[in-house]
């Protein structure tokens, strides 16, 4: 099980925010402790595309790309295509930088648009990385800032406001 490889691309305090269950939204980059059913405990970091958040508490549910499941160039060239497409915003809770991706109190654009020519084409025919997570098993989440090394991706939280 890979843990936590990226963690030099988030290592200070500052690029860090805990956020409760709940308010995990589509576009972020969160990192928690996650315990499946075998009890066994995990620290995915995941780009969080869809949540699914209507029905019994034990339903709902938030589907993402783990991100220790990539290299972080891949990661990187990821974000350069999906930023390509949905753009970064402040998120209004925590004010920490995510994807502008469609959520039921946020318009953006629509996890279906990114999902076929971005994410199965160019990073699920090659990494096995997509997860689905039960808010009911996720503890201590944080959402993430992660300090890109590319020159286009550096300036995406520059005139976030």
């Amino acid at each position: 099980m890979i843990n936590s490889r990226h963690r030099r691309f988030y290592s200070k305090r500052t690029d860090k925010k805990t956020v409760a269950p709940m308010n995990i939204k589509s576009g972020m980059i969160v990192e928690f402790r996650y315990r499946d059913k075998d009890n066994n405990s995990s620290l995915p970091l995941v780009f969080v595309v869809d949540t699914d958040e209507y029905g019994s508490k034990d339903k709902k549910v938030f589907h993402g790309i783990n991100l220790n499941h990539m290299p972080h160039t891949e990661v990187e060239k990821f974000f350069k295509a999906m930023g390509a497409k949905a753009g970064w915003e402040l998120d209004k809770q925590s004010k920490f930088p995510k994807m502008n991706i469609y959520e039921e109190e946020d318009a953006g654009i629509r996890p279906n648009v990114v999902y076929k020519p971005i994410i199965k084409a160019k990073v699920l025919n090659r990494f096995d990385c997509w997860r689905t997570y039960k808010y009911t098993r996720v503890k201590s989440p944080k959402q993430i800032k992660w300090n890109f090394q590319s020159k286009e991706l550096k300036e995406v939280y520059k005139d976030l406001n």
